[in-house]
């Protein structure tokens, strides 16, 4: 893949993201799309240097921010159901 592989990271990263999104058009269901791009994605990524959880710098607050907000939502599914509602 030269057309990506030959770019920066940056814009390597926004050409595979329309890429995706074209394939997106086609194949709606996600499991369908992870079956046929994760194995031309995932080394294309690696080639490129771009998509490790590790990198990205607002994971550190993202992860944590995204577990108390699925915390919150089971709390409050709780109280709703407790007061059947």
């Amino acid at each position: 893949m030269p057309f990506v592989q030959s770019s920066h990271p940056i814009f390597a990263a926004h050409k595979m993201f329309v890429i995706q999104s074209v394939i997106n058009f086609f194949i709606h269901s996600g499991s369908g799309q992870a079956a046929l791009t994760m194995p031309i994605m995932a080394p294309l990524a690696d080639l490129v240097g771009v998509l490790a959880l590790a990198r990205i710098p607002w994971a550190k607050w993202m992860i944590p921010l995204q577990l108390l907000y699925f915390v919150l939502a089971l709390g409050l599914l709780a109280l709703s159901c407790a007061i059947s509602w």
